[in-house]
């Protein structure tokens, strides 16, 4: 394996971390779903696009689809959140 492509596959692994921490955190309080969400941001930062070039990817297409997974997240626990409320009603 070349060394471009284990390079790529590093700043993949980092990419991939940020959705795991969007996906499998606790909660959406808990500080790596918060830092990983903030990193993402509502716009691809300069730093999310340089992660994805380094990465072989392009950053227009990567950040509407991990920013989408995070708001998912944040809508499932609101709902969960309200349902408990009416729960206990």
């Amino acid at each position: 394996m070349s060394g471009h492509i284990k390079e790529q596959n590093l700043w993949q692994s980092v990419l991939l971390r940020v959705v795991h921490d969007l996906l499998h955190s606790k909660s959406t309080l808990e500080r790596d779903f918060e830092d990983a969400y903030r990193w993402v941001g509502n716009y691809p930062s300069r730093d999310f696009r340089m992660v994805c070039t380094l990465a072989g990817l392009e950053a227009d297409f990567v950040h509407p689809r991990i920013k989408s997974l995070a708001g998912d997240r944040l809508r499932q626990e609101i709902l969960e959140a309200k349902a408990q409320r009416v729960a206990a009603e």
